[in-house]
């Protein structure tokens, strides 16, 4: 099970539920700010305070696909190689959403323009 080139599975894995969770904690901070200023909370946020837990699920499909195809003798290295890409991008677009989620609804809210 010391698998060298599970490590960056693990890595990229622990970077997505980190995302996830430190994106639901400040959705659920700036939700703070919309109670207060009396507007109503928009749907992205509401599906974050309410279904954002879910999103975990995104990472463990992804960490499940990943070990299957790199276990196979057979796979391909540009397979592997675009699993692993795929868990990069998967980084950047969770943490893109959460972004979104929590600053630009506030962003738009409060005079900015997007």
């Amino acid at each position: 099970m010391n698998d060298p080139s599970t490590k960056p599975i693990t890595i990229l894995a622990l970077m997505q539920v980190a995302v996830i969770l430190v994106g639901i904690l400040a959705v659920k901070l700036c939700s703070k700010l919309w109670v207060n200023s009396a507007l109503q909370l928009p749907a992205v946020m509401r599906f974050v305070l309410n279904q954002g837990i879910l999103l975990v699920a995104i990472p463990l499909v992804w960490v499940g696909v990943t070990t299957y195809v790199r276990s196979l003798t057979g796979a391909r290295q540009i397979v592997r190689t675009g699993l692993i890409l795929l868990g990069i991008a998967l980084v950047v677009l969770l943490a893109a959403f959460m972004v979104i989620a929590t600053v630009g609804q506030l962003w738009v809210a409060f005079g900015g323009s997007v």
